[in-house]
């Protein structure tokens, strides 16, 4: 499994069986693969599964198209209507980045199915509050 993956969170044990389904499953292409595997995972999950994708923005310096992979995510979110179990399934991309420069090819659209959050600095009544919700003094504000 994955190294990061926190001590307290639930452990799924299907990397191998994604590997194998992968290794199996050569005559698909990389976008068939990848949906199909995800709804592999999602046969062993009884509950919501959202995929982190972090550091978003650095598939624009990858020496191939990645427009396959947002497709991809695309295809997961259209098969929501149909298969039941992608209900399930959500993304959450993070990084500093906009659709469009994610997007080689212009004529997708796959992020029109996405909700984009901007995020600020706190104000300094907010790094109050979060200050007395960490149990910091009056030593500690700002």
């Amino acid at each position: 499994m994955l190294d990061c993956w926190p001590a307290w969170a639930p452990h799924f044990q299907i990397e191998d069986e994604l590997i194998a389904f992968w290794r199996e499953r050569q005559e698909l292409g990389g976008l068939q693969r990848f949906v199909e595997g995800i709804r592999q995972a999602l046969t062993y999950l009884d509950r919501p599964l959202v995929i982190f994708v972090d550091e978003i923005d650095a598939v624009r310096s990858l020496p191939f198209s990645t427009d396959e992979f947002f497709i991809a995510i695309r295809e997961c979110y259209n098969r929501r209507t149909t298969e039941a179990q992608f209900a399930r399934l959500s993304f959450c991309l993070i990084g500093v980045a906009t659709p469009t420069d994610l997007i080689r090819d212009t004529r997708l659209s796959p992020f029109n199915i996405g909700t984009r959050i901007v995020l600020e600095d706190f104000t300094a009544g907010e790094a109050a509050l979060l200050g007395e919700g960490l149990g910091w003094g009056v030593a500690h504000r700002v």
